[in-house]
């Protein structure tokens, strides 16, 4: 290593991405890069960070999809009943 190049020290942090698509390939949601501490990287610390994580964004993740569908829904009844 040269005289001015410094040595990096192991990360722990990972980022986690999550993009939801339907069937054919469109996004239908997508979140924010989340950087995740792994602790250690044992599988307890993994797991933890996981969970938490998981306890973090799936409500956010769950209430985005359900008014997504919910509009979709909507559009769809309103393009039913304007065709009677």
């Amino acid at each position: 290593m040269g005289r001015n190049e410094q040595q990096k020290e192991p990360s722990n942090m990972t980022k986690v991405e999550l993009v939801i698509r339907d069937e054919d390939g469109n996004i239908l949601s997508q979140l924010d890069p989340y950087l995740m501490d792994l602790g250690s990287q044992s599988l307890h610390d993994i797991e933890g960070a996981v969970e938490n994580w998981r306890q973090k964004i799936l409500p956010d993740m769950e209430a985005d999809l359900l008014d997504k569908a919910q509009s979709q829904f909507k559009q769809q009844a309103k393009k039913q009943w304007t065709h009677l």
